[in-house]
């Protein structure tokens, strides 16, 4: 009896053909996989491998009409274009029950860089923005598509719109360190080197403990869901995401928050195998805070940090909104509420607090 939850990739080991293959077994279904490539090093990765002519061949139609017949396919997937666009005008013929999907193509990318250019073109507006300083230049929108792609292919938990506000708030950043306490993979560190490097603002600190720390957030589900990572692995992987970024400019401490602001605050250098040595000012100009979410270690972060932000610069606490809790929200609305007379601009945008200090 033909099995309803059968899948066939075609070519197997092409495209997103590897990562539909790991979708797919996890959902229980039944997975083979086929191409034409003799010794295809995909096939090991496959309960099932299939040889079929390539796509071209005049016999490519009668072998995958046997494989859906001999197998019980029920669907493939397409994983390269010409061998979907061959399939969605054989299929309806050779076997209109099979289901068929393509993998990613060239419209996808067209797609999704038109989308990106119109996003550009029309950047969301962002309230309070109006009372802080005037701005220098901006990037053209070319560039600005240029810094969100490059920021958007690090994985990572901040999204288009803070990253459109972080590169209006470079605009208006005074020259100064740029310090970003809490990095993980590296999206937001990458998009500050190249804005520290466009605007000439000065140098980015990155401070991570990159280990169990950062799982103390005050929430016991989501710390538990955390437990089994490999912290050291997210450092190594953050080093690879900003290398083509630093350029000299870019260096960090690996410790909790704390530490790292000791460290700081003498003036020495943070040295780095990845990086080197890179040396610091000692007044900063942007200051992102996205460490360790507890109330508590939140609010040191605040106290330890803001206080080297100089006249006109720039504190950004990220999750403000955060699903998990309340603490940057709580630490933000009370750094709010004791400086008002120091603020001379605050919005909130993709979850984050950007504050401008007078």
């Amino acid at each position: 009896m033909a099995d309803a939850q059968t899948l066939l990739i075609l070519p197997g080991g092409y495209g997103d053909g590897p990562e539909v293959r790991r979708h797919a077994l996890m959902l229980g279904l039944t997975v083979i996989g086929a191409s034409s490539a003799p010794a295809d090093p995909a096939a090991p990765e496959y309960p099932t491998w299939l040889a079929l002519p390539h796509v071209s061949d005049l016999g490519f139609a009668d072998a995958v009409a046997a494989a859906i017949t001999g197998h019980g396919v029920r669907h493939i997937h397409a994983s390269h274009y010409a061998v979907w666009f061959a399939l969605k005008d054989l299929l309806p013929t050779l076997a209109p029950h099979v289901g068929l999907s393509r993998g990613r193509s060239n419209h996808d990318l067209t797609d999704r860089y038109e989308a990106l250019r119109e996003r550009v073109a029309a950047p969301p507006e962002l309230p309070g923005l109006e009372r802080a300083s005037e701005p220098r230049p901006g990037p053209n929108p070319t560039l600005v598509a240029g810094f969100l792609r490059a920021a958007m292919d690090i994985p990572g938990e901040s999204y288009e719109p803070k990253l459109l506000a972080l590169i209006e708030v470079a605009r208006r950043a005074p020259q100064g360190d740029i310090v970003e306490v809490g990095c993980l993979f590296g999206r937001t560190a990458a998009l500050l080197a190249m804005l520290a490097d466009h605007f000439d603002l000065g140098r980015v600190l990155c401070v991570d403990p990159w280990s169990l720390v950062s799982t103390e957030q005050g929430n016991a589900q989501l710390q538990a869901s955390s437990l089994g990572f490999d912290w050291d692995s997210f450092r190594r992987i953050f080093e690879v995401n900003v290398a083509p970024f630093a350029r000299g400019r870019l260096n960090y401490i690996h410790a909790p928050s704390i530490e790292g602001f000791a460290r700081y605050a003498t003036g020495a250098p943070a040295t780095t195998e990845a990086f080197g040595e890179t040396h610091y000012e000692g007044r900063i100009g942007l200051l992102h805070i996205d460490g360790n979410h507890d109330y508590a270690y939140a609010a040191e972060d605040v106290r330890s940090w803001t206080p080297c932000v100089r006249d006109g610069g720039w504190i950004v606490i990220d999750d403000y909104d955060w699903d998990w809790g309340d603490g940057p929200r709580r630490v933000g609305d009370a750094f709010l509420a004791s400086n008002a007379a120091r603020i001379r601009a605050h919005f909130v945008v993709g979850g984050a607090l950007f504050i401008q200090l007078v």
